[in-house]
């Protein structure tokens, strides 16, 4: 199939469409600037100063210790953490842009792979409920709607059971 009568194949998006595939692609990168972490924990390990005491024996002289420096394990708490401070800031922007691509250049190929980064993005730093994943999961949804209603995105949907 040669790339003119492919083009000619795939219907282009229409204007209403067009605005749901950039909106929902605006709103991946704006996920980016809300929480993907909540808050908690955060242990590292430091050096805790224990300091010199004194004591008194039993003959009634006092020994003192000097101070010294020990291995500690410090526990700091930490506000919930914005998307582009995480690593997973590398999936969602290759999910845009590959998405990008993909409406350009009217690939199919492209449009799933870039679906299957988009999907594997809020997974990366474990499951958890915040703000940013679940507005990258809607701005997915929006973005594979806009696709799939311009033909880019063809889902096989069966009602019932397949009988041969």
């Amino acid at each position: 199939m040669s790339t003119a009568s492919f083009r000619r194949a795939v219907p282009a998006l229409r204007l209403d469409d067009a605005r749901l595939l950039f909106a929902g692609l605006a709103a991946m990168l704006l996920s980016l600037g809300l929480p993907w972490r909540n808050s908690g924990l955060d242990s590292g390990f430091g050096w805790a100063w224990n300091p010199g005491y004194c004591s008194i024996s039993w003959d009634g002289y006092s020994y003192c210790t000097t101070w010294d420096l020990v291995p500690d394990v410090q526990y700091s708490a930490t506000g919930p953490v914005p998307g582009f401070q995480l690593p997973v800031r590398i999936l969602v922007i290759g999910a845009v842009l590959i998405l990008l691509t993909a409406w350009r250049r009217r690939s199919p190929v492209l449009v799933r792979v870039g679906l299957l980064v988009a999907a594997f993005a809020p997974l990366l730093g474990g499951v958890t409920v915040t703000s940013g994943r679940m507005l990258f999961l809607l701005a997915g949804v929006a973005v594979g709607i806009a696709l799939h209603r311009s033909g880019l995105l063809r889902v096989a949907l069966t009602r019932g059971p397949v009988r041969t």
